[in-house]
């Protein structure tokens, strides 16, 4: 499996994370949630940043200047409302449960593997339509390796201090696992030929400085993607007949 600054086969511009604030943690959830809106990300990791890790910088006996004090208050200032973080979380928690399926069907069910098929799944499971699902997917394309990954690890950041695992090192462990996820996700791409309007253009990578996952003795299994497999109460769906498809608003494959 490749590591953090490794790149997808082809067809993919991989750019750098953009770090808010010095504060790597929260830009990465501010760019999963404002993929496409720096201004909203960078208040949404201004906001993160004043509600602790300014706090025990300042206990620990450190200061700022006023102008970075009036940048960040500006920042926290443009913040979204609450209830549109939380929708931005339920639709990149959907797009994530795609990802998922889809990398569930890669692993068993090669032959059949699509996104159309992940989304008649994921659909089926929590009730939500297709349409709804192609929208959530469409708008995240940027960042659908990082909502996949997280899903992946149930969506929840690990730490063990028993043995110095902490959230720098998960924070670098899930960043690895997103672009392996990634380069997992573009072979299977390429090997069907077929155009992947999700799985293209640009697609967020690494910040610079991020250094590669390196897994020591004892700590947590991160920092890769594991094969999994559906229940077997799970329908998969099954190749649609050859022929011409019935006509649908913003199709994916």
């Amino acid at each position: 499996m490749p590591h953090a600054d490794n790149r997808p086969a082809r067809s993919n511009n991989i750019i750098p994370l953009p770090v808010y604030h010095d504060d790597p943690y929260g830009s990465l959830r501010a760019a999963m949630l404002f993929p496409n809106e720096p201004a909203k990300a960078e208040s949404y990791c201004a906001a993160h940043v004043m509600k602790g890790p300014l706090q025990n910088y300042l206990r620990a006996g450190h200061t700022l200047s006023p102008a970075r004090l009036i940048e960040l208050f500006d920042a926290r200032n443009r913040e979204s409302c609450n209830n549109e973080i939380a929708n931005r979380e339920i639709q990149g928690s959907r797009a994530g449960e795609v990802v998922k399926s889809l990398w569930g069907l890669i692993c068993s069910h090669p032959d059949i593997a699509s996104w159309e098929g992940a989304i008649r799944l994921v659909s089926a499971e929590i009730n939500v339509s297709r349409a709804t699902l192609r929208s959530n997917l469409s708008e995240r394309r940027r960042v659908l390796h990082w909502w996949g990954a997280w899903t992946l690890r149930e969506s929840e950041w690990l730490d063990d201090p028993r043995v110095g695992y902490d959230r720098v090192n998960d924070l670098g462990a899930f960043v690895t696992e997103s672009m392996t996820l990634l380069y997992q996700l573009c072979i299977w791409r390429d090997g069907r030929d077929q155009p992947d309007f999700l799985l293209a253009g640009e697609m967020f990578g690494p910040w610079p400085g991020c250094e590669p996952h390196q897994p020591r003795p004892g700590w947590p299994q991160t920092g890769r993607i594991n094969p999994i497999s559906f229940a077997p109460s799970v329908q998969i769906p099954l190749r649609r007949p050859a022929g011409r498809p019935p006509r649908r608003e913003n199709p994916v494959q």
